[in-house]
């Protein structure tokens, strides 16, 4: 497979992942320009929230089945197990949100909303696609999130509530056609969801603390920002992780599908790398040179274009660290089921970004959009080089032992 050759599979998926990037950035420059500085700030707070739940949710499900091949009365049994691992999950995330009530300038409204949205979440389960070679139609479905949302904001309702009744008919929809892949033979196994809970805890432990700093980070920097600095950041970051979804998609269909047997996956990470870099090269671009522009489509809410370029250059290099990140993390750490170094090197990451934002919490100071960009960079960094340092020694240790 070459991303110059598409097949039906990827091509549409590359659409959808586009619809997917483009959607939530039109919602974004509309909420921007019809509601207040707080209303989009809030909204981005409580998406972040959500993304970092379902991280905690999916747990590992996507990853691990993604490649398995069952019978439908199989895929039925994990498929209910999966619901009802995520229901007591989220019965957990909708205590850290009472918790977050506690000790975060969040509202009950916030509260409310997000503790629905997770539960709407239990359903939200893409594994079979991926195994059946349906990713196409699954990014398609979760593409109008977005449009739907927005056709409920024009209806009258609070962007809150609109994301809410966007999910709840995509949801359906996802529900509906994972129940037609398993023959509609859906049963709830709990020997089956605590096993899949054993197996997969210490990888979902490594997935959650990784979300902290790239899921979180949009509800942190609420936190911690002035109002004005986290939108640039929240901007910034929009188009970023659509990006980075996007290519992470095509690679997660080149990987499942070089389980199966398909050798062409070093071609595609070798295309998807020179994508990135190219991407990293227009944002730059833009982001100096467009600066005028940006700014009027969100009714001039950016105040500073020096913090503006500054943030899209560091940013935007997280495409690049990230990738390789990804390629290590999965091709060598994983699949080699090397589950303790990727716990240690993303233990080590986490404490390296969480650190100093306690500390400025702790002191009541505000952090600059760059500053938590930069955070954000180098907690990938140091993932990757001590993963390389781990392998390095690993392989010196090695070599002298023979030639002892």
């Amino acid at each position: 497979m070459s991303l110059l050759k598409l097949d039906r599979e990827v091509f549409f998926s590359i659409f959808a992942q586009l619809l997917n990037l483009i959607f939530p950035l039109m919602l974004f420059i509309y909420i921007s320009r019809s509601f207040d500085l707080k209303t989009i700030v809030i909204f981005e707070s409580v998406l972040s929230f959500i993304s970092f739940s379902s991280i905690l949710q999916d747990f590992g499900s996507s990853f691990f089945f993604s490649f398995k091949k069952y019978s439908e009365k199989s895929w039925g049994k994990v498929l209910g197990s999966m619901i009802l691992l995520k229901f007591l999950l989220s019965v957990f995330l909708v205590f850290v949100l009472v918790m977050f009530f506690l000790f975060f300038d969040i509202t009950k409204t916030e509260i409310m909303y997000s503790t629905l949205i997770i539960l709407i979440g239990c359903f939200d389960l893409p594994f079979i696609f991926y195994s059946k070679a349906k990713t196409h139609i699954y990014s398609f479905i979760v593409s109008f999130k977005f449009p739907v949302c927005f056709i409920f904001i024009l209806f009258g309702f609070s962007v809150l509530s609109s994301f809410l009744f966007s999910y709840i008919l995509v949801c359906t929809v996802i529900t509906f056609f994972n129940f037609n892949f398993c023959a509609k033979n859906i049963r709830f196994s709990f020997k089956l969801a605590k096993c899949i809970f054993g197996k997969y805890k210490k990888f979902t432990l490594t997935e959650v603390l990784t979300a902290v700093f790239s899921q979180l980070d949009g509800f942190i920097v609420v936190q911690l920002m002035k109002p004005e600095q986290a939108y640039i950041y929240l901007l910034i970051r929009k188009v970023i992780r659509a990006v980075n979804a996007l290519v992470n998609h095509v690679y997660r269909i080149s990987f499942t599908r070089s389980k199966k047997g398909d050798d062409s996956f070093f071609k595609i990470l070798i295309q998807l790398f020179l994508f990135n870099v190219v991407f990293v090269f227009i944002v730059n671009i833009i982001s100096l040179y467009l600066f005028e522009e940006i700014n009027y489509l969100v009714s001039y809410q950016i105040y500073s274009k020096d913090v503006f370029v500054l943030v899209a250059l560091l940013q935007s290099s997280i495409l690049i660290v990230g990738f390789f990140k990804v390629v290590i993390r999965n091709n060598y750490l994983l699949t080699n089921e090397f589950f303790d170094l990727h716990l240690y090197a993303t233990l080590l990451s986490f404490l390296f970004f969480i650190s100093p934002l306690f500390f400025y919490y702790l002191h009541s100071l505000t952090i600059s959009a760059s500053e938590i960009s930069l955070y954000r960079i180098l907690a990938d960094v140091i993932y990757v080089l001590f993963v390389l340092l781990v392998y390095v020694s690993a392989k010196f240790f090695k070599r002298n032992q023979i030639s002892g």
